[in-house]
């Protein structure tokens, strides 16, 4: 090895050796501290947080909620609806050959179908339901409608949250009812 080389090599020995050296002053310092009651109490508190955070995820309701209807099974639900929509398919296609729909007022005549959301279920279980048969379905559910434009994520998260906080601290019922207020009211 060059002197050159010899030199550089041996400064990075020697920074890399003082870190060891403040890593082993700090892990006697800790281990110093860890002797203490308090500390240790600490130290333990730490750690269940962090298994706890570990096992929901996050803290937020909205995440509580998701994570919980996860772990539990089954279909039955009490069949109120979001409509998310109502559309008309379009001629055209987009740039990977795909055609589109189209949002168009829930009551205008281009209407070809209208977009549901179980209120209980996940935003992504998404189903359509043909003009034709619209008035029916609307008639036998229970439908809530957005006041305006298309249904955002947040909203419905928002709608859903609530829902369900409302059930977990009044019954299913009532919360039931709450909600019902706020069905088949469409706005323009």
């Amino acid at each position: 090895m060059n002197d050159k080389v010899f030199k550089r090599f041996k400064q990075e020995y020697e920074k890399l050796n003082h870190y060891r050296e403040m890593a082993n002053e700090l892990k006697n310092t800790k281990e110093t501290l860890e002797e203490q009651p308090v500390v240790r109490r600490y130290l333990e508190v730490c750690q269940k947080l962090d298994d706890k955070m570990l096992a929901c995820g996050c803290w937020d309701d909205r995440c509580i909620i998701e994570t919980a209807r996860k772990k539990i099974t089954g279909d039955e639900t009490n069949e109120i609806y979001v409509c998310i929509g109502t559309y008309k398919e379009s001629k055209n296609v987009d740039f990977n050959y795909w055609p589109y729909s189209i949002p168009v007022p829930h009551d205008s005549e281009e209407a070809e179908y209208s977009e549901y959301v179980d209120l209980e279920k996940e935003i992504t279980d998404v189903f359509k339901i043909h003009i034709s048969d619209r008035d029916e379905f609307e008639k036998k559910h229970d439908v809530i409608y957005l006041e305006k434009g298309p249904l955002s994520r947040q909203y419905f998260e928002e709608l859903q949250v609530s829902f369900f906080l409302d059930a977990f601290k009044n019954g299913q019922k009532k919360a039931i009812n709450s909600v019902k207020k706020k069905t088949k009211k469409y706005m323009k």
